[in-house]
């Protein structure tokens, strides 16, 4: 098991343990309903320090598109070994007063809205934690979201010069890729250069940036380094 499921795993006993017995399926309802909410509403970005049961808080940031893509952020603070980030990406969806996040393996799945400056996490069962007074909620930030490090995004990289671009597994979706005189391709990479010319699936650590053009916003992966070359895989439906 990793070390982040070990922590994710016990952050939920924790959750288990403060709502007491507390929680029911009818406390979906215990924060009134929104109407009418639509997804260009919430694209932005919310953030928070969650509870965490082995760490001193688990500093969240959430960065919802209005193409109803994201990228979730979970600094571990205060672990024995030392501070630890780490990241996600998927697509995100409205139900009815739910946002839910799709794609995810570990952390927080689902949110009630409280409001579209407010998300309130839910636990495993999708149901509103209660006895605690512990924070469970992230609220909208007015800043643009910055990663605090380079991560690893898997996809299909095709490298055509400056039209290059990057279909992302986890958002199903193609975004411009960045190619550098920096980019480091591996030498246990074999053939990963000549592959890239008609599209490899790929592992690739690097950071997302936005670009404007024809009064269009649209983000850019800029990749620092080849982690993996998968040939003959494809990314998963």
């Amino acid at each position: 098991m990793s070390i982040q499921s070990m922590i994710v795993a016990a952050a939920l006993a924790l959750l288990v343990s403060c709502g007491n017995g507390t929680n029911s399926k009818n406390q979906h309802d215990s924060i009134a309903s929104p109407s009418n909410f639509v997804s260009h509403q919430f694209d932005g970005v919310f953030a928070d320090t969650l509870p965490c049961a082995d760490c001193s808080g688990i500093i969240t940031h959430l960065n919802l598109e209005s193409d109803s893509t994201f990228v979730l952020e979970q600094e571990y603070v205060g672990l024995k070994e030392g501070d630890r980030v780490f990241y996600q990406l998927g697509r995100w969806s409205l139900v009815d007063s739910l946002l839910r996040l799709n794609e995810i393996t570990e952390g927080p799945r689902q949110f009630k809205i409280v409001n579209t400056d407010e998300l309130k996490m839910l636990d495993n069962e999708g149901v509103i934690i209660t006895g605690t007074n512990l924070n469970y909620t992230l609220h909208r930030q007015h800043t643009a979201f910055v990663a605090k490090k380079p991560f690893t995004v898997r996809g299909v990289a095709t490298d055509a010069g400056a039209n290059s671009f990057f279909k992302i597994c986890a958002w199903h979706k193609e975004v411009p890729l960045r190619l550098t005189a920096t980019t480091i391709y591996p030498d246990s990479l074999a053939g990963l250069k000549d592959a890239l010319k008609k599209g490899a699936l790929v592992e690739a650590e690097g950071r997302f940036s936005t670009a404007d053009s024809a009064g269009k916003t649209f983000q850019v992966f800029t990749a620092d380094k080849f982690l993996r070359y998968l040939p003959g895989e494809k990314c998963k439906d």
